[in-house]
C-alpha cells in the first residue's frame, strides 16, 4: 500500500488557487479543448512548488517537493550500509547502499530553461547539498536515445553504484532496476492507474534483496493533486469490479 505524505499549499499558491475559476470557465469555452489541458497541466505544477507560479519566489519548506526530499535523504543515509550480493554467484557486493525512484511526469530538467525552475534539479542539488554525492543521482532524461547507455544505468541501479534515480514515463515500463530498490516517490499523479500500477511495478519483482519496500505518494493539501489521487483510485476500482466481474452482478 502507499503511504501517503501531505504537504502545505504555500499562501502564494492559495492565492494562485483564487484565480482559477474564472480561468477555468474560459478554458471550457475554448471548443478545441486546448486550454483546458493547459490549465490542468498548470494546476499540476503549481501543485509541486510555488516556483512554477514564480521561479523568484523562496523555497517554501512544509511543500510536498521539500518533504520528498527530506524523505528519500532519510533513507538513502539510513540504507546507506545495507549488505546486497551478486545475482549470479550470492557473493556479497563491495558495495553497499539500498536504491530508490522517484517518479514525476513534470517538473523535468528542460523546464529550468523554459520556465525558470526544475524540480528535478531542485532535488538534485538539494539532495547534493545535504550529502548525497552527485555521482549517485541520475536522470533518466540522461540516458535517452542508446539502449547501451540505458543498460549501463540500469546495471549501476542494481550493483549500488548509483542510488536514486529520477525520471517519468519512460522508466514506469521495461527498466530492471529492482535488485536493491527500497522506495518509491510519486512526486506527482498520472491520470492513469495502469501508468501508476507500471510505476510500482518497477519496485514489485522477483529478485528485489529488500526484505521490505515502501511506496510514498505526495500531495498538496487543497491542490489538485487531491483530486488526482481520487480521480485514478474510482478508476482503478472500477478497472477492479470490471475484470472481477462484480460490474455484471
Amino acid at each position: 500500500s502507499r503511504q501517503v505524505i501531505a504537504g502545505e499549499a504555500s499562501p502564494e499558491m492559495l492565492e494562485y488557487n483564487k484565480t482559477i475559476e474564472q480561468r477555468w470557465q474560459a478554458a471550457k469555452r475554448d471548443r478545441k479543448g486546448g486550454g483546458v489541458l493547459k490549465l490542468l497541466t498548470e494546476l499540476r505544477h503549481v501543485a509541486i512548488d510555488h516556483r512554477f507560479i514564480d521561479p523568484d519566489l523562496g523555497n517554501f519548506e512544509t511543500g510536498k517537493l521539500n518533504l520528498l526530499v527530506s524523505q528519500a535523504y532519510d533513507i538513502w543515509k539510513a540504507t546507506k550500509d545495507n549488505i546486497y550480493h551478486d545475482k549470479d554467484t550470492g557473493e556479497e557486493s563491495p558495495i553497499r547502499g539500498a536504491t530508490q525512484m522517484i517518479f514525476s511526469d513534470l517538473g523535468t530538467p528542460d523546464m529550468l530553461r523554459t520556465k525558470g525552475f526544475s524540480a528535478y534539479t531542485f532535488m538534485r542539488d538539494e539532495l547534493i547539498r545535504r550529502g548525497v554525492p552527485r555521482d549517485e543521482i541520475a536522470f533518466i532524461q540522461d540516458y535517452a536515445g542508446s539502449s547501451e547507455k540505458r543498460q549501463g544505468l540500469f546495471n549501476d541501479m542494481n550493483e549500488g553504484r548509483k542510488r536514486i534515480l529520477i525520471g517519468g514515463k519512460s522508466m514506469a515500463e521495461g527498466v530492471n532496476v529492482h535488485r536493491r530498490l527500497i522506495a518509491i516517490h510519486h512526486l506527482d499523479v498520472d491520470y492513469l492507474p495502469l501508468v501508476i500500477e507500471q510505476r510500482e511495478g518497477r519496485i514489485w519483482r522477483q529478485g528485489n534483496q529488500n526484505p521490505e519496500i515502501t511506496i510514498y505518494a505526495y500531495v498538496t493539501k487543497r491542490s489538485s493533486d487531491e483530486k488526482m489521487w481520487d480521480l485514478v483510485s474510482q478508476k482503478q476500482e472500477m478497472i477492479d469490479q470490471f475484470l472481477t466481474g462484480s460490474l455484471t452482478k
